[in-house]
C-alpha cells in the first residue's frame, strides 16, 4: 500500500513497479520490496507526474533486466516516438546484430520479445489470430529513458533536428536518422566507418546517404522509404556490404533487384514484399546465399531455378511459383516454419500432387498457404491434408477439394489452430469434425450454394454439433454453407465471437418454435447470416430476416447482427 501511494495512481508507474515486484513470473522477496519502497523516496504527488520521479520508478525496471534484454530494450531508441515496431522485424534485427545466441533464434528472440511485454517495458499491438502481439509500442517516457541511456552508453546515435552543423563527436555504431530538415553537411562530414546499423525513415530519406560510406553494416532498413525510379539511393553497389545480415526494402517499390545481392553470403533477412511490380524476377545469384533465413517477397516475384539450395530459410513469403518451375526443389526446404505460395493462373494439374507431395516432407513448418494468382487452382486437391506435419497451425487452401478431406483431425493436425479450406460439397457432419479440432481459434469453410437433395435436408434439419464442439474457436466462418436451425447445444463453442452461416428461409418460417440457438454462445459479439431459398418471396425474406434480428437481439451480448 505504500509503494502504491507512492505511485500517485499514475498508471505507467503502478503498472512498471508492479511488473518490477512480480517478474518472471514470481513475486519477489518483501525485502526487496522495502529496498524499493526506500529507494522512491516521497514518491509522485497527487496530480503532479513529477518526472525525476517517474524516471526513477522506470529505472527500477531497467536496472533489474538481464544483461540482453538491456541490451534488447535499448535497441528500441532507433524507432521514433510513437512508432509502431513490428514483432518480427525487431527480431530479426536482433538476430542480425547478433544479440541473440543459441539454434532457434527466431523463438528465442519471441521470448525475449514477450518477456519485455510481460515487464510491461513495451506496449503490446495489434494481435494476432492466438492473441499474441505482433508488434509493439514504447511509451513516450520509457522511450526517452532508453533514448538517454543508448546515448550515454554510444549504443544509438539518434538523428533529429540537429542545429549545430559540426561533425559527430564519437564514432558511430548505430545510426538511426528519423527527420526532415537536418544539417546534412553535418552526416556527410562523419565517418561512416564504424557503422554496423543504419535505419532512416521516410520524412527524411532525403538525408540518405551513399552505401559506399560504410565498410561493416550489418542492417539496413528503408523500410517505408519510396526508393523508386526517382528515389534517393542507388542499390548497385549494395553487394560491397559483405557484412550486411539484415536488408530491409519492405514498402520501398524498389524497381528492379541487383546481381550484386549475391554477393552478401552472410545475409540473414532479405524483405521485398512492398517492391515495384515491376520487379519480377529475383536475381539467378540469390541462391548463392545459404545463410537466408528469412525471404518475404510481393506476389509476383517469381523464385529462380536454384531456390532448392536456400536451405536456411525458416520463413518464404508471398514466393510465386512458376508454370515450367520444378516444385520438387520445395522438398529440400526443410527448416521452413513458414511458407505462403503463389501459383500461377491455370497450374498444371500434372504438377500440383508433385508440389503437395514435396510439401509433405517440410516436417517442422507451422504456418502454409497457398493461394492462386487470378483464378483458383486448376483441378481439386483430392483428399490431399498435410496430415505429415504435426506442427502445423495455420493452414489456408484455395485449392478446391471435392468432399470434405477424411484425415483431418486432432491427432494427426493436434496444433492446428487457422484453417481456410474449400469444399464443393459440405455437409453438417463435415461441420462435426472440424469441431472436433481442439486447437482450432479461426475456421473459414468456403463451398459453393449447398447441393444437398431435399431428403439430406430433411434428415440434416435435426442435426446438433455435441456439446464439446469448437472448444477454442474464436471465429467460425461458413460462406456458402446452410447450417441447420438448431445446431447449437450448450456447451458448443463456448469462446466464439465471430460466426457467418447461411439459412433457408424455409426452415426459419416453418411453423412452430423456431429457435437459432444463438443464446448458448456466451462470447458471440458477431452473426452474419445470408438467407438462401425463395427469391422471389420479398416479404418471406423480409419475415425471415426480421426472425434473424430478434434473435440476435435476444442474445445478452446484442451482437452486432448482420442479414444477407
Amino acid at each position: 500500500m505504500d509503494i502504491l501511494k507512492k505511485c500517485a495512481g499514475v498508471p505507467l508507474a503502478i503498472i512498471t513497479l508492479a511488473s518490477h515486484l512480480a517478474s518472471n513470473r514470481q513475486i519477489k522477496p518483501i525485502s526487496e520490496w522495502y529496498v524499493l519502497l526506500n529507494s522512491i523516496g516521497s514518491g509522485l504527488t497527487k496530480g503532479d507526474t513529477n518526472l525525476e520521479e517517474m524516471r526513477r520508478i522506470l529505472s527500477f525496471s531497467y536496472y533489474d533486466l538481464p544483461s540482453h534484454l538491456k541490451t534488447c530494450l535499448l535497441y528500441l531508441s532507433i524507432f521514433p516516438e510513437d512508432f509502431y515496431i513490428g514483432r518480427n522485424r525487431l527480431i530479426r534485427r536482433w538476430i542480425a546484430e547478433g544479440f541473440i545466441q543459441g539454434d532457434n533464434l527466431f523463438e528465442i528472440g519471441l521470448s525475449y520479445f514477450n518477456e519485455l511485454v510481460n515487464r510491461s517495458m513495451i506496449q503490446p499491438s495489434d494481435f494476432d489470430d492466438y492473441g499474441e502481439p505482433t508488434g509493439c509500442h514504447v511509451h513516450d517516457m520509457m522511450l526517452d529513458l532508453i533514448c538517454d541511456l543508448a546515448s550515454e552508453e554510444n549504443f544509438v546515435t539518434i538523428m533529429d533536428f540537429i542545429k549545430v552543423d559540426t561533425p559527430l563527436g564519437r564514432k558511430v555504431r548505430r545510426l538511426s536518422v528519423q527527420k526532415a530538415g537536418l544539417a546534412n553537411t553535418r552526416l556527410l562530414t562523419s565517418s561512416m566507418s564504424q557503422v554496423r546499423s543504419f535505419t532512416i525513415f521516410s520524412p527524411a530519406i532525403n538525408q540518405m546517404l551513399p552505401l559506399s560510406r560504410f565498410e561493416v553494416l550489418r542492417v539496413l532498413d528503408l523500410e517505408d522509404c519510396y526508393l523508386g525510379k526517382s528515389g534517393h539511393l542507388n542499390l548497385s553497389c549494395v553487394g560491397d556490404l559483405l557484412h550486411l545480415r539484415y536488408l530491409g526494402l519492405r514498402n520501398t517499390k524498389v524497381y528492379k533487384i541487383p546481381a550484386e545481392i549475391g554477393n552478401l553470403l552472410f545475409l540473414q533477412t532479405l524483405d521485398l514484399q512492398g517492391i515495384d511490380d515491376s520487379a519480377k524476377e529475383l536475381p539467378a545469384s540469390i541462391v548463392q546465399l545459404r545463410n537466408l533465413m528469412f525471404l518475404n517477397l510481393t506476389e509476383v516475384t517469381y523464385l529462380p531455378v536454384g531456390y532448392r539450395n536456400l536451405t536456411s530459410l525458416i520463413e518464404l513469403s508471398q514466393a510465386h511459383i512458376t508454370q515450367d518451375g520444378d516444385p520438387e526443389e520445395l522438398r529440400y526446404l526443410t527448416e521452413l516454419r513458414v511458407l505462403c505460395l503463389w501459383l500461377p493462373s491455370g497450374y498444371s494439374p500434372e504438377k500440383l500432387p508433385i508440389l503437395l507431395e514435396s510439401l509433405g516432407h517440410l516436417h517442422k513448418l507451422q504456418s502454409l498457404s497457398i493461394k492462386s494468382v487470378g483464378e483458383s487452382i486448376a483441378g481439386n486437391m483430392g483428399d490431399w491434408v498435410p496430415s505429415s506435419l504435426p506442427q502445423l497451425r495455420d493452414l489456408e487452401l484455395e485449392g478446391w477439394y471435392e468432399m470434405m478431406p477424411t484425415r483431418i483431425s486432432s491427432s494427426l493436425l493436434p496444433l492446428l489452430s487457422k484453417l481456410h479450406i474449400r469444399v464443393h460439397q459440405v455437409r453438417l457432419a463435415d461441420i462435426q469434425v472440424l469441431g472436433n479440432l481442439l486447437a482450432l481459434r479461426s475456421l473459414f469453410l468456403d463451398s459453393d450454394v449447398d447441393t444437398a437433395t431435399k431428403e439430406e435436408r430433411a434428415t440434416e434439419r435435426s442435426f446438433m454439433l455435441s456439446p464439446d464442439a469448437f472448444p477454442r474457436a474464436l471465429e467460425c466462418s461458413h460462406l456458402n454453407v446452410l447450417l441447420a436451425p438448431y445446431m447449437f447445444p450448450r456447451g458448443a463453442m463456448p469462446m466464439v465471437q465471430i460466426v457467418s452461416f447461411g439459412l433457408l428461409v424455409s426452415d426459419i418460417l416453418s411453423g412452430g418454435d423456431w429457435d437459432l440457438c444463438i443464446r448458448n454462445l456466451p462470447s458471440l459479439q458477431a452473426l452474419s447470416i445470408k438467407l438462401y431459398g425463395e427469391e422471389g418471396s420479398t416479404d418471406r425474406y423480409s419475415e425471415a430476416a426480421a426472425a434473424v434480428e430478434r434473435a440476435g437481439d435476444d442474445h445478452p451480448n446484442r451482437p452486432f447482427t448482420i442479414v444477407l
